[in-house]
């Protein structure tokens, strides 16, 4: 007979606890918070991670994050402009890879703030690698009929293509 899990409880944050999350905080080192909160070195890396799960710490900690942010008067507009703005002072004409390199990170940044390539980003086109065979054949078909001639997304030409056709 197999055991079934009974559900946990939520856990009341203690003293430990507290001083976990404030040093949490700092620098987002599970392993060396729980250290400095007093758990056992070979205990640390795993309690950490434990203290983490549960709701009640991370709710204090989404908490206290959210206040930082605040007093610093960080906000998500702030961050998107900063990024924003960095971005297009190495995009000058001449400028150096390393500041390439530089408009690119910024550029990765803001793509994966709004989802860009987040695969469960519906809105987002899929990639000839992520469309099934019959998909791909459609689209080849399509495209040797010669029937798109105005630029489609993927997803908008296959979606055009019935069953039918394929068979």
């Amino acid at each position: 007979m197999a055991r079934t899990k009974k559900p946990k409880k939520p856990i009341a944050i203690l003293p430990k606890h507290l001083l976990f999350i404030n040093e949490y905080l700092k620098d987002n080192n599970a392993t060396r918070a729980a250290k400095a909160a007093g758990y056992k070195d070979k205990s640390a890396k795993n309690m950490g991670w434990r203290l983490l799960k549960e709701p009640a710490i991370k709710a204090e900690i989404s908490r206290l994050q959210a206040n930082q942010l605040e007093t610093a008067g960080i906000t998500a507009q702030y961050v998107l402009t900063t990024i924003k703005d960095i971005i297009e002072d190495n995009k000058a004409p001449g400028s150096g890879p390393t500041k390439h390199q530089v408009a690119l990170r910024g550029s990765e940044l803001l793509g994966k703030h709004h989802g860009l390539w987040d695969s469960g980003n519906q809105d987002r086109q899929r990639r000839p690698h992520e469309l099934t065979d019959k998909e791909l054949i459609a689209l080849g078909m399509e495209l040797q009929a010669g029937k798109s001639h105005e630029p489609q997304t993927i997803d908008a030409v296959v979606s055009t293509i019935t069953t039918e056709e394929l068979t």
